[in-house]
């Protein structure tokens, strides 16, 4: 992940001189960390771009001259959003980036469960299209998803485990862990400057549902075409999973951080990211 700031640099810097681009990739505790934005910056100091960026550049671009500059944006963006005329005359002259990433058999497990339990037409048609997870597998949403994210979308159509890896790597101040959330929020709130009076609970917005799957669940074959078509996904979150605990060296006192954050007062607030 990107060293270009120093600790102190990326702890400390004056918020007003930074935006933070938090991509919150579908599956991957977007909803928790929704939470932590909206907790940490005022009305008006971010912004959400949901369901996608073409749904709402309208608005955005809509924004007054005056509007506040934006500490942070979050949502379901691809990178290179930072370059968006209609975003970047409200961002900072500095832009960071944070990323969670979630192993991509749990990642793709997810993604088909939150369909089968939703009501949105596009859901529904594309589960009766592909009624099983095996089925699912064709679709693009099931394939390598988290890298098309990172690489931006001038670039899925080339797309390479090799770009993917030199994306994270070279993009990225941030890269947090499903898998390991807790963990993964305390290295955010350093590198971003974040307070964390509250700790915020994983959520899962995935509602129980009749054929709701495991991914402890599945048989080898299964797991395996799920890795395999999901290739540059799974080197990227290999990638990450390495170097996740040299990143948390980074951060000073971080046992001690990590057990304040856990400590602290439950935000039961909800929210409406998905």
């Amino acid at each position: 992940m990107t060293t270009s700031a120093s600790p102190l640099e990326a702890s400390e810097s004056a918020p007003a001189l930074r935006s933070i681009l938090l991509m919150h990739i579908p599956k991957t505790a977007g909803t928790s960390l929704f939470s932590l934005v909206e907790n940490e910056y005022k009305a008006g100091e971010f912004c959400a771009t949901y369901p996608d960026w073409e749904g709402v550049k309208a608005t955005i671009a809509g924004f007054p001259v005056n509007h506040p500059m934006q500490r942070a944006v979050i949502g379901h963006f691809m990178y290179g959003v930072h370059e968006q005329p209609e975003l970047a005359r409200f961002l900072a002259p500095r832009v960071e980036h944070g990323v969670f990433l979630r192993d991509p058999v749990r990642r793709v497990v997810s993604h088909y469960n939150y369909m089968i339990g939703s009501t949105h037409p596009i859901h529904q048609r594309l589960i009766d299209q592909h009624p099983t997870l095996e089925g699912f597998l064709d679709h693009i949403w099931a394939r390598n998803a988290q890298s098309y994210f990172l690489v931006g979308a001038g670039l899925a159509s080339v797309l390479t485990e090799r770009l993917a890896l030199d994306r994270l790597q070279r993009n990225f101040d941030a890269v947090g862990l499903v898998e390991r959330f807790d963990e993964s929020v305390v290295l955010f709130a350093w590198r971003f400057g974040w307070r964390l009076p509250y700790y915020v609970p994983p959520r899962n917005t995935t509602e129980p549902a009749p054929g709701r799957i495991h991914a402890e669940d599945l048989d080898a074959r299964l797991v395996a075409r799920i890795r395999a078509a999901n290739s540059c996904d799974q080197a990227v979150y290999d990638l990450a999973l390495e170097q996740f605990d040299a990143q948390c060296v980074e951060v000073p006192n971080f046992s001690e951080r990590l057990a304040r954050y856990r400590n602290a007062p439950i935000l039961r607030r909800s929210v409406a990211a998905a």
